[in-house]
């Protein structure tokens, strides 16, 4: 039996807000107040009803042959290598999906997203059939919340409209408000509200300083934890999941609450927490102006302690975290250059050129590393677009000195030969650069300008 009324949901995210409230209006931080104990009375009144309602969902019943066809078309599809015939075969049967969505169940809710999302933008009219379904999944005890907040993620990768947009934030809020809402639930729904946020650039600071009061429900320990710093609490009511989805959500809306870096801060020193769970949650943690010193040195220790765990998906993460720190921490990047070149052969072509353009940004000025950079640059040219290798050069003029002249003419003659299909505004770009790192003069610029 369910702990919480589903009514509860049903109704509120019909209710909660006008219809017509302005979307400005909408971002403030309110605090939400039901009259539960009615909502629950009426639940348990109508407790009957629930049945009938279970067996007019149509996912429940036996799905339909020619969907169950389609969705193995899809997967058969998918584990083939990806040509353009094999994309356009895959749109074309996501479209011939679309009548069955009221027929999907939670599992091909998401699968059906995440392919869609690969391949076009999703329109307007098919998102909101879309939602329809998994707010019916969920009100007929066939998704829970988590579920429906993942399928929620995945439908707001694409453009909504203001009034979807509305929608999707009721609805959060309105799941933020349960009775009984639980650790995975808080951190699911802060981790979509963040994306929201960083979406469509919504100022949030007031809502994220309200969590504290969700905290306070969850964690026994919180006002322990904020008052002494302790981490030696037997109630652990974050999980690292619950802890990296709030931490990450925190970090994509732009939180700058310290009452909520002192409480992520310390809850990721109390429990266990993989290294790779650990440099997501460190996203939001680091990049403050001001750090935490005690959780910047544990930091250090789990990465030094789990070095030889970290796969390149790691350093690549890591890699964000030590370029997006107010103040660059030298010993994170000498970490990553050392690993890095210790097992540079587990590294893509693609994940390489992203190292090297990275430390670039950051101006870090090791020899080994820049030398190595010289070894591989003619075959990451060789195998990446145009685009992406000039934007990777955009980026390598703010370290150029350091190169070898050999490596320096290769820039140059690499750019010359493919000036042809460098776009005019990369053109602009690299010029732009050039001329401000002093590489060429104003001269030499006004002069490619009339060659081109």
């Amino acid at each position: 039996m369910r702990s919480f009324p589903l009514r509860f949901i049903i109704l509120r995210s019909q209710q909660l807000f006008r219809p017509n409230c302005s979307l400005l209006k909408l971002m403030s931080s309110r605090t939400i107040k039901y009259h539960y104990s009615q909502e629950i009375n009426r639940n348990n009144h109508n407790s009957t009803n629930q049945g009938q309602n279970k067996t007019e969902n149509k996912t429940i019943d036996i799905q339909p042959q020619q969907m169950i066809e389609l969705f193995q078309q899809l997967i058969s599809l998918r584990k083939l290598e990806p040509t353009e015939t094999n994309q356009e075969e895959m749109i074309t049967t996501l479209d011939q999906l679309v009548p069955f969505i009221e027929n999907f169940n939670t599992h091909q809710l998401e699968y059906f997203l995440i392919l869609t999302n690969e391949m076009i933008i999703i329109e307007h009219e098919l998102t909101d059939k879309l939602f329809e379904q998994t707010k019916q999944l969920l009100y007929s005890e066939q998704s829970n919340f988590n579920q429906t907040l993942k399928i929620l993620s995945l439908l707001i990768e694409n453009p909504l409209k203001e009034e979807q947009l509305e929608i999707f934030i009721k609805f959060l809020f309105t799941i933020l408000e349960m009775p009984y809402l639980d650790a995975s639930t808080l951190g699911n729904a802060i981790y979509v509200y963040g994306l929201i946020v960083k979406q469509y650039q919504i100022q949030s600071e007031d809502f994220y300083q309200s969590i504290t009061r969700h905290l306070k429900r969850i964690d026994k320990d919180y006002d322990e934890i904020m008052m002494k710093g302790k981490k030696d609490s037997q109630l652990i009511n974050l999980t690292q999941q619950d802890l990296k989805q709030l931490a990450l959500g925190l970090h994509f809306g732009g939180s700058k609450t310290p009452e909520l870096q002192k409480y992520i801060s310390i809850k990721a020193q109390s429990i266990f927490i993989e290294i790779q769970n650990l440099i997501l949650i460190s996203k939001f943690l680091l990049n403050q102006e001001t750090i935490n010193q005690e959780f910047l040195n544990f930091f250090k220790q789990e990465l030094e302690k789990s070095k030889d765990k970290l796969q390149p998906d790691d350093f690549l993460q890591l890699m964000v975290v030590a370029k997006s720190m107010k103040q660059q921490d030298s010993n994170i990047l000498e970490f990553i250059v050392k690993r890095f070149l210790k097992i540079k052969s587990q590294f893509s072509l693609g994940d390489k050129a992203f190292i090297y353009q990275k430390m670039a940004q950051v101006q870090f000025l090791s020899q080994d590393l820049w030398t190595q950079f010289e070894l591989d640059i003619k075959e990451i040219t060789e195998n990446c677009e145009c685009f992406d290798a000039c934007l990777m050069f955009y980026r390598i003029f703010d370290v150029f000195d350091i190169l070898k002249p050999e490596c320096q003419e290769f820039i140059f003659n690499y750019i010359i030969a493919k000036q042809n299909e460098i776009d005019a505004e990369m053109k602009e770009l690299l010029l732009q650069k050039l001329q401000e790192k002093g590489i060429v003069s104003e001269q030499e610029i006004e002069e490619s300008k009339n060659q081109v």
